[in-house]
């Protein structure tokens, strides 16, 4: 019953920002439009992104996009629900597995640490295919460890682990291989077993976990030809390990921005210090060693890796939740297990700082920010951080432990659902192609031909229904205004020099301030 609460409190929450804020550009426009452009070509083999063949991602997240917005229409809500639908799916998984490794408490204690990290609360509401990822990868962790603790019994857990690593290598490429693929060696070495691999491999399991993925690439490739193979295998996939073309950090990177990762909780870490809750620990060696081999294993691989990006770790979430929810499990039930209880005060003192100075903060920066309007749009903030830090406080030096423990995650869930319900709508205008796109169908409804010089706005196209064409040349910009009804996008930057290449007035229909660009919109008559 306890689980079904916390899952009833995160859902609304989840769902309803997605009710009040347009899909922002890039990404969540670019894979909305990619899941469009199948439902209307009825082609769900080949990705295609601004009527272009789109090499840069398999086709899962796709597909599931598509369907939803094939139920419920080609809006916010539908486009996030491939991401919503999943974050739930990986509190109940996170639960099962923390069950599993540890107890029944501990499972219930993941979900509330997992479902309060920002970082997952946030990733829950866009539109991006590292929700269905992290599902993926925890369901066959969750399935594996089964099938290694049920010793001759069938192994269909083994292969409902196969099954998800296959539908992760077609979600977002060799890492749903890899990194169950060193939690469970790295594991059974550690242990002693590594004569258990055998009992791991099994024909049909290869078989569920290659057959689809082979069978999609087989079927893409008669599609797309050689160049499609080439660029999803060796640019997107082996190209962002050994050389990135995007989002290159050094390979400290995630140590130094590893704490961001489970905020709020990052600074209760200083609990593992304890030789109460160590000794404790010991009882529990082996799902311990089984979840710091996934944390441990995935973060140096990630940290190898050339692209990185800290949304990259959030596989990682559903195992840290399960690790600090273990520590956290004895003291709640008897607080004289900690040893030194400045080990649990001194993290939430400084937490409870940091929610009040944090509070502070936002106002003092909030006129700096071009799409906020002072304090007003952060409004519900300052209570939900000023009272909770008080609360907190107090709790944490009377040592009331479980009180401070539900205070710190109803803190992340209000403020989430402050940023999600009263923050994103009121930024949306200065976020949103909407305003731009609707202006554009105003004056011409059926396939209107829109460009931009240097603009790429390709994005508009999930809007506009067709291709969106970027300029880059004079001679170009002179070309596309001989057309009739044609509309022109230019940074207000450029415009100088658009006025002298073209020598004749130009047809302003209107300015959209996004992402602190001004962008003019021309119209040829």
């Amino acid at each position: 019953m306890k689980l079904i609460l916390m899952l009833a409190l995160f859902l609304p929450l989840i769902y309803a920002g997605s009710m009040r804020r347009d899909l922002t550009f890039p990404d969540e426009l670019r894979y909305a439009e990619v899941a469009r452009e199948m439902l209307e070509s009825g082609n769900g083999i080949l990705p295609r992104f601004n009527y272009a063949v789109y090499p840069d991602k398999p086709p899962v997240f796709f597909w599931a996009l598509a369907a939803s917005m094939k139920l419920f229409g080609e809006n916010p809500p539908a486009a996030l629900l491939p991401s919503m639908i999943p974050a739930i799916l990986t509190l109940l998984m996170t639960y099962l597995l923390g069950k599993e490794i540890f107890h029944h408490e501990a499972g219930l204690y993941g979900v509330w640490i997992l479902g309060s990290f920002f970082l997952f609360l946030m990733m829950s509401q866009v539109v991006r295919m590292d929700m269905l990822m992290t599902l993926l990868i925890t369901a066959s962790h969750y399935f594996f460890y089964r099938g290694l603790k049920e010793r001759g019994r069938p192994q269909y857990r083994v292969l409902a682990g196969y099954l998800c690593i296959g539908a992760a290598l077609i979600t977002k490429g060799p890492v749903g291989l890899i990194l169950p693929l060193i939690t469970i060696l790295s594991y059974l070495f550690l242990n002693k077993e590594t004569k258990r691999i055998k009992s791991l491999y099994t024909f049909r399991g290869l078989l569920l976990m290659l057959g689809i993925p082979l069978l999609w690439l087989s079927l893409a490739s008669l599609q797309g030809g050689e160049a499609y193979l080439r660029d999803i295998l060796l640019k997107q996939s082996a190209g962002r390990v050994i050389e990135s073309f995007s989002h290159a950090k050094p390979v400290y990177y995630y140590l130094l921005y590893f704490p961001l990762l489970l905020i709020p909780w990052s600074l209760f870490l200083a609990l593992f210090l304890d030789p109460g809750i160590r000794n404790d620990l010991s009882k529990d060696r082996d799902g311990v060693l089984f979840l710091l081999c996934w944390v441990l294993g995935a973060l140096i691989f990630f940290s190898l890796i050339s692209g990185k990006i800290l949304i990259y770790l959030l596989p990682l979430t559903p195992a840290l939740a399960l690790l600090i929810a273990r520590v956290f499990s004895p003291i709640l039930k008897e607080p004289g297990i900690l040893q030194r209880p400045i080990l649990f005060k001194l993290p939430a003192c400084l937490l409870s700082g940091i929610y009040i100075i944090g509070a502070f903060g936002i106002y003092a920066a909030s006129g700096k920010a071009p799409f906020i309007k002072g304090g007003r749009d952060l409004l519900p903030l300052f209570p939900i951080l000023i009272l909770g830090g008080i609360f907190l406080f107090y709790h944490a030096n009377r040592m009331h432990i479980l009180k401070s423990f539900t205070l710190i995650g109803l803190v992340s869930i209000f403020v989430t659902g402050a940023v999600t319900l009263w923050l994103a709508p009121r930024i949306n205008p200065y976020l949103s192609l909407k305003p731009m796109a609707r202006r554009i169908l105003s004056l011409k409804k059926d396939h209107p031909e829109a460009a931009g010089y240097k603009v790429d706005l390709r994005y508009l196209t999930f809007y506009l229904k067709t291709p969106y064409d970027k300029l880059n040349s004079s001679e170009e910009v002179v070309r596309f205004m001989e057309k009739k009804q044609a509309f022109l996008i230019v940074d207000e930057n450029d415009l100088p020099l658009i006025r002298e290449t073209l020598q004749r007035p130009l047809a302003e229909i209107g300015r959209f301030p996004i992402k602190g660009v001004s962008y003019l919109l021309f119209f040829t008559l």
